[in-house]
């Protein structure tokens, strides 16, 4: 698959689920607000999110922007949502999210960014000004009713539960490639092709994030965004080996007794 070309639901390769993005699709700043991809990788409890951009996860300063509030634009919140439960992550530590703390929260609301951040009205506005190469990672221009311009982009978590002990911990390409990812293999380009900024994060997800999802990642602008349709499987009940009751020892032994007193028996009369 080539630059430009719609992306393609739900591409596994080597353990991962991809979704590409355009990567035409991305407005203002001079390419900064590209995204190229996202992939997600399920090791029991444990999911690992990577995404390739061309905006790290530290977001995109504009000090001379009279338009910006605070002179930076930031990502947006991972949001999951299973049939209509939706959970949020965030990951951005510089960003204007509703909740404070990094990580995984559940009974989330979500809201939209773009008056702060000077950015599209919405992301119907969003599509018409990128341009025939726009789509939304595994929702082709076409399928986007999913994001309507009646429902605005949930950008961030506007509150939410913190969810305790979900391991959040920030990772480096490095640390993903060590993991197994490779967005240059996966979508069949080479690596100069895609974003200069590789990044992500791994957390322990609940017991109820069960089952085909839609995550969706925006930048608070939404000069871009992307989403991956993906399923999170329950974990594989591995077979316990049974312990022998305390009866059926005692039981083995004493036949091994026995069997040891009749080898001796035959050896004395030999």
């Amino acid at each position: 698959m080539t630059s430009g070309q719609s992306a393609i639901a739900g591409t596994l390769y080597q353990g991962w689920n991809y979704a590409q993005d355009s990567f035409k699709d991305g407005t203002g700043g001079n390419g900064a607000f590209e995204i190229y991809g996202i992939a997600v990788h399920q090791q029991g409890d444990q999911i690992t999110v990577g995404i390739n951009a061309n905006t790290g996860a530290g977001g995109w300063y504009d000090r001379v922007s009279s338009r910006l509030l605070d002179g930076h634009i930031g990502w947006g919140d991972l949001i999951f949502d299973f049939s209509g439960v939706q959970y949020g992550l965030r990951f951005a530590t510089k960003s204007n999210s509703g909740v404070s703390e990094l990580g995984l929260y559940t009974g989330i609301t979500t809201k939209d960014l773009t008056v702060e951040n000077d950015g599209w009205e919405s992301l119907q506005a969003h599509n018409n000004g990128s341009g025939k190469h726009n789509s939304l990672g595994d929702f082709k221009s076409s399928e986007m009713s999913y994001y309507t311009d009646k429902r605005n982009a949930p950008v961030v978590m506007a509150s939410g539960t913190k969810v305790a002990n979900d391991n959040f911990q920030a990772l480096g390409k490095a640390e993903l490639g060590a993991l197994g990812l490779d967005f240059s293999g996966a979508f069949g380009v080479a690596n100069n092709i895609l974003g200069s900024q590789t990044f992500g994060f791994t957390f322990t997800r609940t017991a109820d994030m069960l089952g085909d999802f839609v995550a969706s990642l925006f930048f608070e602008c939404i000069n871009d965004g992307i989403a991956i349709k993906g399923n999170l499987a329950e974990n594989p009940v591995i077979p316990q080996t049974e312990v022998p009751e305390p009866t059926s020892i005692v039981s083995l032994a004493l036949i091994g007794l026995a069997l040891s007193g009749g080898l001796k028996k035959r050896m004395q009369a030999a």
